[in-house]
């Protein structure tokens, strides 16, 4: 709710944005595309996209120059089955995809080096995530003291392993790529 505000800066180093972090500020903070929020600088006005003024399609156009898809942007849209993520996008938020209930198939890009907890939560037709680079993942439980988890390069290429573990067996990490 900062009416006020009309430009931010958003460094290389940041993987998350929070919730509502945008929300009700000036309109001149954002840039709109295919029904999406987007904050950014001068050089990049689309780098993050962080809200959806529509949920109601079966799929959507993130921009090509997005880097971050903040948290739960895409939460409750009932309606998508399948989303492709641009090959700038460096890191997917908390809950990105939460209760998208009929979501069915996810390619992410080599780009993407971190996934926040809880991506997929609630996405019981996701059977296919498909990354474009499968080396060097790990993850740490979000939510409780528990060992760092490696995943290996052939669990990751099988894309329904891999929609499982972003689902449901390993949903509560937070994901790495070295």
């Amino acid at each position: 709710y900062c009416s006020n505000l009309t430009s931010v800066s958003i460094g290389n180093s940041v993987t998350t944005i929070g919730d509502y972090a945008f929300s009700s500020c000036h309109s001149s903070l954002y840039t709109e595309y295919e029904y999406g929020r987007y904050v950014g600088d001068g050089e990049n006005p689309y780098a993050i996209l962080i809200e959806l003024t529509n949920k109601n399609f079966s799929t959507y156009t993130i921009h090509e120059d997005t880097e971050i898809i903040a948290n739960s942007v895409f939460r409750e849209c009932a309606s998508l089955t399948a989303i492709d993520i641009p090959s700038n996008v460096r890191a997917i938020g908390y809950c990105a995809f939460w209760y998208c209930s009929n979501l069915t198939s996810v390619f992410i890009p080599a780009s993407v080096q971190s996934i926040g907890a809880l991506p997929f939560i609630a996405c019981p037709k996701l059977t296919t995530v498909t990354f474009e680079n499968t080396e060097g993942w790990w993850g740490t439980n979000a939510f409780e003291a528990a060992p760092d988890v490696a995943f290996t390069s052939a669990e990751l290429k099988d894309a329904s392993t891999a929609a499982e573990y972003l689902r449901s067996t390993y949903a509560r990490y937070d994901w790495y790529c070295d």
